[in-house]
């Protein structure tokens, strides 16, 4: 996941979702592994991803992955991902809220 995460910007839905059918990426309590398959599947247009994309951000706290991944769902869904934002911000650290609301513009 993580070459080609740096290599390319998405794959087909189909790899994707055969890649949730083998190894269960999607269900994963790695951070790293969900966080990279997360950012691959939303550059790909995955909507089956969102619930836990959403799910992963806003059950942690880490700006090493929220930043990230909320300006991926920002880039494919703007509006659910500052309104998921303007939900949870309360709950991140203030430096990452901050920063986070300075991405998407809110």
């Amino acid at each position: 996941l993580v070459l080609t995460t740096e290599e390319t910007n998405s794959l087909e839905l189909s790899t994707l979702t055969k890649m949730k059918e083998l190894y269960n990426l999607d269900q994963t309590r790695n951070s790293e592994i969900l966080f990279r398959f997360c950012q691959l599947s939303l550059a790909s247009e995955d909507v089956s991803i969102l619930p836990v994309a959403l799910r992963f951000v806003t059950s942690q706290g880490r700006m090493k992955y929220t930043r990230p991944l909320y300006r991926a769902l920002y880039k494919s869904h703007p509006q659910l991902a500052v309104n998921t934002f303007l939900k949870h911000s309360d709950t991140y650290h203030p430096i990452c809220s901050k920063m986070v609301a300075s991405d998407l513009s809110v």
